[in-house]
């Protein structure tokens, strides 16, 4: 379709835009201070609020009017031109009101003529344009959006309210008269239903409408209270002129990105550009509540600017794709159009309850902008589950990289990381071989050697299967949640990061696993057909009634994770596990070892469980089995220096295999040496009671024994005397050690919770330390 009749259809987008974003933003606002300025954040939402219901009732059935006139041989382009003349008379209304009243009244005419030739407008473009450039059309008609809604914000932030008026009806009716003539011809080129409209049900619909509601309810706020903002909380001097430079340098980028992805996205995957083009949108409104600088606040615009760009070039076209039958393309359009009206009817009122109820407007401001980026990001996942023609795997892409950035945010929050080393640029076939010490490494090391590769390619990993079995979550999550964990199956979710299943438990595994394992072959039986009555016994399960998927479920949240041998079920279902694990399990490394010869990167724990004792675990057979298949083999020492003070602390160190070398000996020598390691190794290395400078002494001889021979952490290798005394005082602060006489000593303290299986971590910290210590003996030119 040539440029010139694209720019024409898309020229009443610019005028909708242009009246749009002058009344809320500007217009209605600064008249309401004229005339009800003790109330005008209440009037403001009544007003905003009213209008609302209005354009959200009434495009369905304008829609449903304009197809039915559409299939019998009649055009559209007739109520466009109405409705611009029934909007045209209520701006005129507005421009002469006296009272709010009578500013209501014409507010509401100008939005039913509006609405009612939106109406039939939006279903004019694909009666006119093809299929295959909706997507460029989308483009061109989220930068008349955009346009129109900075020329509108200039005129209403610059001119006097007259001009406003005036401006506004004009660009109405040119845009209207332009966007009509260039559809000449439109009642020649109709769609029949597509077949793939008449097989599909409404569930794509129903999620773009989702999507988009929580989209523009972030719009709707925005545009209703920023100049209020402005005023009541940043007490700029200009309100008005602070909210139209705010608008135009959201806008600035966001002009040229919704063309360049609208073009792009007739090539690609719409749901994934709509998700990205989300979360700036939502990151930058939680940045309005959260930083109160006129100067943030800018940045942040910009910021929301690129997101809103992107998100205009492609959101007409996506809902086109969800539309079930175009034949109704009017009316479901309309239907669609309340996903922008609703969010502009609950957005004021929403506004309006959180800031009256307040104590100050800081305060409400705040509140009301995180919970406004909260929907955002709300719709920024929902859309992700949108399937469109294109089924790439670009959504599900988009979202393992959103889990993997909130994850690493949240450990970079919650924890001190310290990776040395990266994988090798332009790798092949990778295989990770890690230390097992807590679950924590296996959150952060995949996620971060993600990061550091082609984010499109994921990084896998090889979890146990208990992760995958219901219930699994409540035991490692808060008391006071596990309740509700316990109906949280994880499965879905892991296996869309990147995690696949490898059995650790070939002998043994928790009830939960033992049912839930039998309720997959053969359905919801009673345990007691299941288990031996021994079994059950044990439990404590006596009732008759109970069956397998009980065992899952709140009542039994503490006895389902009671490890089981498979002797605890009755024939035929234990023969059926035990063979079932051996073929599992065969086929569980076939998937791991595919991964590899795919040129993927692999993070594996060999040991299958983590350290209670510090000392390495026995690498599993499925180890000896991957090697072949990696081109590179990297080894991550994993170390944690649990008496440091401040937060738990984590130390990785990434050193390739050396061949001919005893894989778990370099392994080991990986580690990275921690204070806490050579001060545990110092406590229990007493022969009796000493005080600090002793100790001190002492951990500096052995500091001595791993210097040139093993890695050690940073902090002990620039200032070692500093960093002892600094974690002698965080155990004495926890209860770990204890004064006796001017002693120090070991209490009877030495668990940490943070590692649920270790019993003794004084002891496990030593017993690391003296494994790093020999094996790095005997490699010194290898890891050092």
């Amino acid at each position: 379709m040539p440029v010139r009749r694209q720019v024409a259809l898309s020229a009443y987008w610019f005028s909708l835009n242009f009246e749009s974003a002058s009344l809320l933003t500007i217009v209605i606002p600064a008249a309401l201070d004229r005339l009800a300025f003790q109330n005008h954040v209440s009037m403001l939402w009544r007003i905003a609020a009213v209008g609302s219901v209005v354009a959200m009732l009434l495009p369905p059935f304008a829609g449903a009017f304009s197809d039915r006139v559409h299939r019998r041989g009649g055009q559209r382009r007739p109520m466009l031109l109405w409705g611009t003349l029934v909007n045209v008379l209520g701006l005129f209304w507005m421009l002469s009101a006296g009272s709010v009243l009578s500013l209501g009244g014409g507010f509401l005419l100008a939005v039913i003529g509006q609405n009612f030739a939106g109406a039939a407008y939006q279903a004019m473009m694909p009666d006119i344009v093809p299929r295959d450039g909706w997507g460029l059309a989308s483009g061109y008609m989220g930068v008349a959006s955009l346009l129109g809604t900075i020329g509108g914000l200039a005129v209403a932030g610059i001119f006097p309210s007259g001009v406003s008026y005036g401006a506004m009806a004009v660009v109405a009716v040119l845009g209207a008269v332009y966007s009509a003539s260039a559809a000449h011809g439109e009642e020649a080129v109709r769609h029949e239903p597509a077949p793939r409209a008449k097989i599909r049900n409404r569930r794509d619909f129903i999620l773009v409408f989702a999507a988009r509601f929580c989209v523009m309810f972030g719009q709707a706020v925005l545009m209703t209270y920023v100049l209020y903002f402005f005023q009541d909380d940043l007490h700029v001097a200009s309100p008005q002129g602070s909210t139209a430079l705010l608008a135009g340098l959201a806008l600035v980028g966001a002009v040229l990105s919704a063309f360049l992805l609208g073009n792009l996205s007739d090539r690609s995957d719409r749901p994934g550009i709509v998700f990205f083009a989300s979360i700036p949108m939502a990151i930058a409104v939680g940045g309005f509540g959260l930083m109160e600088n006129v100067h943030w606040i800018f940045l942040f615009a910009i910021l929301y600017g690129v997101g809103y760009g992107a998100y205009l070039s492609v959101d007409w076209a996506l809902a086109l794709d969800s539309i079930p039958d175009l034949s109704n393309v009017a009316r479901d359009l309309g239907v669609w159009g309340i996903a922008s009206n609703l969010p502009a009817v609950l957005a004021p009122v929403a506004g309006g309850l959180i800031l009256t109820q307040v104590l100050t407007p800081a305060a409400g401001y705040r509140d009301l902008f995180l919970l406004t980026g909260a929907v955002t990001l709300l719709g920024a996942i929902v859309v992700l589950f949108v399937r469109t023609q294109r089924r790439t795997s670009f959504a599900e892409t988009a979202f393992r990289l959103t889990v993997s950035l909130l994850l690493f945010v949240y450990v970079r929050i919650a924890y001190r990381v310290s990776i040395e080393g990266r994988l090798p640029r332009g790798r092949g076939s990778t295989l990770v071989v890690s230390n097992h010490a807590h679950d924590l490494e296996g959150m952060v090391l995949p996620v971060c050697l993600q990061w550091q590769g082609r984010l499109s390619q994921p990084v896998y990993s090889a979890g146990s299967e208990r992760l995958f079995e219901p219930g699994f979550l409540a035991t490692r999550g808060p008391r006071s949640l596990q309740p509700l964990l316990a109906c949280v199956h994880l499965g879905w979710i892991l296996r869309r990061l990147g995690v696949r299943p490898i059995e650790n438990m070939p002998r043994s595994r928790p009830l939960v696993g033992l049912a839930y394992a039998v309720w997959q072959r053969h359905g919801d039986l009673s345990v007691r057909e299941v288990f031996t009555e021994d079994a059950l016994r044990q439990l404590g399960i006596g009732a008759s009634n109970v069956r397998l998927r009980d065992v899952w479920r709140r009542r039994f949240l503490r006895v389902a994770q009671e490890t089981l041998p498979f002797t605890a079920l009755k024939e035929p279902y234990r023969g059926e596990i035990r063979a079932g694990v051996r073929q599992r399990v065969e086929g569980q490394i076939g998937v791991l070892t595919a991964i590899l010869d795919q040129g993927g990167t692999l993070y594996l724990t060999p040991e299958g469980r983590y350290t209670e004792d510090g000392a390495l675990g026995r690498l599993k057979e499925s180890l000896m089995r991957l090697l072949p298949h990696a081109e590179n083999v990297i080894l991550s020492g994993v170390s944690y220096d649990p008496f440091a003070p401040g937060r738990l602390r984590l130390l990785v160190r990434l050193v390739p295999l050396r061949s001919g070398i005893d894989l778990s000996r370099q392994l080991k020598a990986a580690r990275t040496v921690t204070v806490s390691q050579i001060v545990a190794a110092t406590l229990l290395a007493q022969e009796s009671p000493a005080g600090l400078e002793e100790i001190v002494r002492q951990a500096m001889e052995h500091l001595r024994l791993v210097e040139g021979k093993a890695a050690v952490a940073a902090d002990l290798r620039g200032n070692p005397d500093t960093t002892v005394r600094r974690a002698l005082a965080a155990m004495l602060g926890r209860g770990t050690l204890q004064l006796e006489g001017g002693a120090i000593v070991l209490s009877g303290r030495h668990k940490d919770p943070r590692f649920d299986g270790v019993q003794d971590m004084v002891r496990y910290q030593a017993a690391q330390f003296q494994e790093t210590l020999e094996a790095s003996e005997a490699l010194p030119a290898v890891l050092v």
